[in-house]
């Protein structure tokens, strides 16, 4: 019986425009590392998505890449995300008033349209009216 026999075949994949051999043993889908091919990945790189066997593989805090230069580009990257994260929530305390302002005008003019249409208020006087009302009565409420 030999390997062809047992459902052993090689194929190609592409991960970030490079060739990558994979294994199909059955239901299992293995990869090789891009470096040594007849050793299996144990990990993938950070920033590339090349498969790394446990002697390519370049373990740092940041995570496993298969070059210092991935993990330059992965760091440059995520320095600029945290730069951008930080000028958004310089600018987020703005935006949260802008919002409140309109959530609240919105809030106004729905309690206008239904004093209007459901109690019969044609007029800012009779608006007027009806809230005095209600602050009267807000003892008998709580």
């Amino acid at each position: 019986m030999g390997i062809g026999d047992q459902g052993i075949s090689e194929r190609r994949l592409t991960s970030a425009g490079r060739g990558v051999r994979s294994r199909n043993l059955g239901a299992l889908n293995v990869s090789t590392c891009a470096n040594h091919p007849v050793k299996m990945a144990t990990a993938r790189c950070k920033c590339c998505g090349k498969p790394l066997c446990s002697e390519c593989k370049h373990v740092t805090d940041a995570g496993i890449f298969c070059s210092p230069e991935c993990e330059t580009r992965t760091r440059q990257f995520q320095s600029r995300v945290s730069d951008d994260v930080v000028r958004h929530r310089k600018v987020f305390p703005f935006r949260q008033l802008v919002g409140g302002v309109i959530v609240l005008l919105l809030a106004a003019g729905a309690f206008g349209a239904v004093a209007h249409f459901f109690m019969g208020v044609d007029s800012v006087a009779d608006m007027k009216a009806l809230l005095n009302k209600w602050w009267e009565a807000r003892h008998l409420l709580f």
